[in-house]
């Protein structure tokens, strides 16, 4: 007799238990989109949460940019990770409210082009650079016989890289067609 009241008492619990979890289930749904807010499909989101070490769920979003996946335990916050080739991965921790059927996180994904155009913006040109684009303004100058002009571009650029040796070069060609033969020598040999 003991025997059975202790197996009811175990069934009790465990059915207590499951109607404990099955009450702190939620639906987690949310979208990616890019950042003109167009959907985005086939993007790869991995569900972690650090409540659980060994919980890991891998989703896919649909073509409208959907996923949606169910929680067995809505006490928690889960993390999100959005991946998609071309894009800046996009993460994110979410606690879902138990019973809820459609809070998730919503995901907005940059591309990676976006990205670098915009950090390439903000960031000052390199002398090096500076540099380039002032011997070829320089070269296109010397090549249409302005000179003059040519000769300030390519001063410019030895200013921003001292050691750019077609620069010297242009420049003592420049010195030469003056017959300034000093500086046709102090530039000849700066080139070389």
């Amino acid at each position: 007799m003991k025997t059975i009241h202790r197996a009811l008492g175990a069934l009790v619990g465990l059915g207590l238990a499951a109607a404990l979890l099955a009450g702190a289930q939620a639906r987690m749904k949310g979208r990616a989109t890019d950042s003109a807010g167009n959907p985005l499909d086939d993007v790869t989101i991995t569900v972690t949460t650090k409540a659980i070490s060994t919980f890991k769920v891998i989703l896919k979003t649909d073509k409208r940019g959907i996923y949606a996946t169910i929680v067995g335990d809505a006490t928690l916050t889960y993390h999100l990770k959005f991946e998609k080739e071309g894009y800046a991965p996009f993460e994110g921790d979410v606690k879902v409210d138990v019973g809820s059927t459609d809070k998730g996180l919503d995901a907005k994904m940059t591309k990676l082009s976006e990205l670098q155009a915009a950090a390439e913006a903000a960031a000052p040109p390199s002398p090096d650079r500076l540099a380039a684009g002032a011997y070829n303004e320089g070269v296109d100058l010397l090549n249409s016989g302005k000179s003059e002009a040519a000769e300030k571009k390519f001063l410019e650029a030895l200013k921003n890289s001292p050691d750019l040796p077609s620069a010297w070069r242009a420049l003592a060609i420049i010195a030469f067609d003056k017959k300034d033969w000093a500086k046709t020598l102090e530039y000849g040999q700066k080139a070389t």
